[in-house]
């Protein structure tokens, strides 16, 4: 923004820009917090995500040891036993992130209603248009947030 100003005051008949510097470097410094705290709170929310998955997966290989011993008698192959268990991972982070696109597109219709009616400038883009790459998004994430998860306690906790 500073330099567009300068280039604007360098233009015959203006004396002087004003853009309110002080308040732009004070906003751009509030955003540049958000992003950090909001990188740091997603990536929790990524590990936090990956220990549910994990400890689910774990549950359900606990509760399936005597059918996992069997077929390992009857000569059952490694990844026969592990695929069941990694697409339940993927499913539950399938889950996560359908339920996560339903909120957020509540959130996100409720915010445009309200943005939309009070500022006649600026609008929010469509739901519609937003919605349709969040789910695509989300729904990659999701499933690998729950391969990841899935995959961490197939090997910790699956001796096969």
């Amino acid at each position: 923004i500073k330099d567009i100003a300068d280039e604007i005051k360098g233009i015959n008949g203006v004396d002087k820009v004003s853009y309110g510097q002080d308040v732009v470097e004070k906003l751009l410094g509030i955003i540049r917090i958000i992003r950090i705290v909001g990188l740091a709170i997603i990536s929790i929310l990524f590990v936090i995500s990956i220990v549910i998955i994990s400890n689910t997966i774990k549950l359900g290989v606990f509760a399936r040891r005597r059918e996992i011993n069997i077929m390992k008698y009857i000569g059952a192959t490694d990844w026969f036993i592990r695929w069941p268990f990694l697409i339940e991972g993927i499913v539950l982070g399938l889950l996560g992130a359908l339920l996560s696109v339903g909120v957020l597109a509540l959130m996100y219709g409720y915010t445009l209603d309200y943005v939309n009616s009070r500022l006649i400038v600026f609008n929010l883009l469509p739901l519609s248009d937003v919605i349709k790459d969040m789910a695509l998004y989300f729904a990659l994430l999701g499933s690998l947030i729950g391969a990841i998860g899935s995959g961490l306690s197939i090997k910790r906790f699956l001796n096969v």
